[in-house]
């Protein structure tokens, strides 16, 4: 014959069965006592055996067994939400009545599972669609006597036997077997806070007597979210103008009704934070929905707001992986009190379920006053949105009117394009590109040579990661001087962080300033990373995009190319795929002057330019900068002399014998043999008890600035 016992563990099994998920509660010993043995256990029979209580609850029919193994006698508990909707009737606060009014104007019940709990109460069973769940939460006094549980919650469920003795048991004519359906329009309308149609919360009154049963509040409600509860139920408390005393009374009634009892001083201070806002805010407090926040967002930046509870979110420096992955640096801060308190501030994963757990511990801890797991949900729904939708379509049609592709400077700096410069050490590469921002920030007046700016005025940004400003000035001062061009103001600006991470801050001194033109010096410190795996080009060259400045990047001459005819940019292939004109600058120096050619390796869109040809003169405080014929310029060719070729291996390689040296530079060994004794006697390399040949010091004719 089948025990009680067995018959309890079997019926689990078979809510289980029918996907609802199950845990073991507490029981009612023969003493009529709760079998958590505590004399004054405010919830008898109701709260959880397991350790996490409703979190545990399962499907899992092995599990369910075990826990009945361990403990014959457990009541049964329910997990709600996933669908599962339960309006509790409860007896004592006249839910009955309350049932029975709203039914004279809205028609009966629907015909739904119900269960006759033991204290005399109801539990009706309604399955909530998809489409109606945003929002709903575990809900106490949505009317006299009427409770809602939802995600987070649980009921207790037949066969479980009451503290009066009786027994949970299902309604004759609604067995669970039956099914149960969606609820009536009159509690989603109550649910939702509707102010049409007769609603439950017109039958209550604003009296203290009419607040929920402060030895009930918890009752169903995880030991995981007993806080924001309190705290709701001390708002409640505060909009209904109860005096302090009264609500402290309640409060603490409510926090040793549940087991483990909730902390007497944790409870006061929540009563107290309550009564630090006027009834009206904490009314919205109070509510169990949470409206959608306001969003705005400019680049990589974005700030959320919910401005009925008084939240802020601030987001910078957003950023998208490739495994999909949306970080950013996050700031909460509330102004319930009228000033800006900052909550928490740290990076944050905006795709991690499990950083929005952690956050919300953290927030709750310092700011109990909203379902923060709510708020990081609709966060990060909002982030999501404004990382991935992008900037808005635009239609381009044939017959468009247009203004073809354009120069800032002409014919090297497009407009809105990135365009890279790169060359060896000592090609006059950074000298170049401050002649240029020169002339771009003298504008019409800055034509020298074949450059000549197409703009009024451009006002040029030099971001450099290479110099001092003291250089700088000095390089400004003898170009003046040496071109005989009017003064001029060029902003300039040190960086360390890499242009992706720093993307924000130059961004606010692009608008604040009225920045038009960005001169990126140089690409390498700029990026940051190993140059030759793809995701740092990508991200430097994703943050110059976002920017939407014309732009001209200084970059160096990949490793090992030394002799060669064609090179390219030091590391990935995406630094030049990326780049929409390319720029290769070779440099040949003697009797303290520089001459330059400048050869367009790579056009998008058009054809590329012929060479140019430079001089650089520099006399004592002055710089000239005169035009050359690039065919008699050595370095077109890439014939740089030996010696020059011979430092640039030893730059690349740590040490390196004669033969390899000859291989690299393309020189028969025996006049790489004759030149490095040379540069051995000059005090330029040494040679090690191996053969092999490397660099002590540079060579100060190479670059004299």
């Amino acid at each position: 014959m089948t025990t009680a016992v067995n018959a309890t563990c079997d019926t689990a099994i078979e809510y289980a069965s029918k996907d609802l998920r199950v845990f073991p509660l507490h029981s009612i010993g023969e003493d009529g006592k709760c079998t958590c043995g505590k004399a004054d256990c405010g919830s008898p029979g109701k709260h959880p055996r397991t350790k996490n209580g409703v979190k545990d609850a399962t499907t899992d029919a092995e599990q369910i067994a075990a826990w009945w193994a361990k403990w014959p006698d457990a009541n049964v508990g329910i997990a709600t939400g996933n669908g599962l909707l339960v309006l509790d009737v409860d007896t004592k606060h006249e839910g009955i009545e309350t049932i029975e009014r709203i039914e004279e104007t809205e028609g009966p019940m629907p015909e739904t599972a119900m269960v006759l709990t033991g204290g005399g109460g109801r539990h009706y069973y309604f399955y909530l669609p998809p489409n109606k769940r945003e929002g709903i939460k575990n809900a106490v006094g949505i009317g006299r006597g009427l409770d809602l549980r939802f995600d987070g919650g649980y009921v207790v469920a037949p066969p479980s036997r009451h503290v009066s003795g009786r027994t949970y048991e299902w309604e004759a004519s609604s067995e669970l077997s039956s099914g149960y359906t969606p609820p009536p329009d009159w509690l989603l309308r109550a649910i939702h806070n509707s102010d049409s149609g007769s609603t439950p919360s017109k039958t209550a009154t604003s009296t203290p007597d009419s607040l929920r049963d402060p030895d009930a509040i918890l009752t169903g409600i995880d030991e995981g979210s007993r806080d924001i509860t309190l705290f709701r139920y001390a708002c409640l408390l505060r909009r209904d103008k109860i005096t302090r005393a009264q609500a402290d009374v309640l409060i603490v009634k409510a926090a040793s009704s549940c087991d483990p009892p909730f902390p007497e001083k944790d409870a006061l201070r929540k009563v107290a934070q309550a009564w630090e806002y006027p009834s009206e805010k904490a009314k919205l407090l109070a509510g169990e929905t949470l409206a959608l926040p306001t969003v705005e967002a400019q680049g990589t930046n974005a700030q959320v707001l919910w401005k009925g509870i008084g939240i802020e979110a601030h987001v910078r420096g957003l950023k998208e992986h490739s495994d999909g992955r949306i970080n950013g640096f996050l700031s909460i801060v509330t102004t319930l009190s009228g000033q800006a308190k900052k909550l928490h501030s740290a990076t944050f994963n905006f795709t991690s379920t499990r950083t929005r757990s952690e956050w919300k511990k953290v927030l709750e801890g310092r700011a109990p006053i909203t379902d923060w797991f709510e708020v990081l949900e609709q966060l990060c729904d909002a982030v999501t949105r404004v990382v991935q939708e992008g900037e808005p379509v635009q239609v381009i049609t044939t017959s468009d009117e247009v203004e073809p592709p354009s120069y800032v400077l002409r014919p090297i700096l497009l407009y809105k394009q990135p365009v890279v410069l790169f060359g060896d050490r000592g090609s006059t590469k950074s000298y170049t590109a401050q002649a240029f921002a020169y002339l771009l920030a003298l504008g019409h007046m800055g034509k020298l040579l074949d450059f000549e700016p197409e703009r009024v005025a451009t006002k040029p940004l030099y971001l450099d990661w290479e110099d001092t400003p003291g250089t700088l000035r000095w390089r400004f001062r003898c170009l003046s001087k040496g071109t005989g061009l009017p003064s001029a103001q060029i902003a300039y600006r040190r960086c360390s962080r890499t242009l992706a991470s720093d993307t924000e801050q130059i961004r606010s001194v692009i608008l604040s300033g009225g920045y038009d033109y960005l001169i990126i010096d140089s690409l390498g410190p700029a990026c940051g990373g190993d140059l030759n795996a793809p995701q740092p080009a990508l991200d430097f060259f994703g943050a110059l995009r976002s920017l939407n400045v014309s732009s001209l990047v200084i970059a160096h001459t990949a490793k090992g190319q030394a002799g060669r005819s064609r090179r390219s940019v030091f590391g990935s292939v995406f630094f030049e795929n990326a780049a929409r004109s390319i720029w290769e600058i070779n440099a040949e120096t003697e009797d303290g002057c520089v001459s330059a050619v400048i050869t367009h390796i790579k056009m998008n869109g058009g054809p590329k330019e012929p060479p140019i040809g430079l001089k650089f003169i520099f006399e004592k405080g002055s710089t000239m900068i005169v035009g050359a014929k690039a065919e008699e310029v050595a370095a077109a060719a890439g014939t740089m002399t030996i010696r020059e070729k011979i430092l640039q291996v030893l730059d690349d390689l740590p040490s390196a014998a004669t033969n390899r040296i000859a291989d690299d530079i393309g020189e028969v060994q025996g006049t790489v043999r004759t030149t490095l004794n040379r540069m051995k006697v000059a005090g330029l390399i040494a040679k090690l008890a191996t053969g092999a040949w490397v660099k002590i010091s540079d060579d100060a004719d190479i670059a004299p600035f």
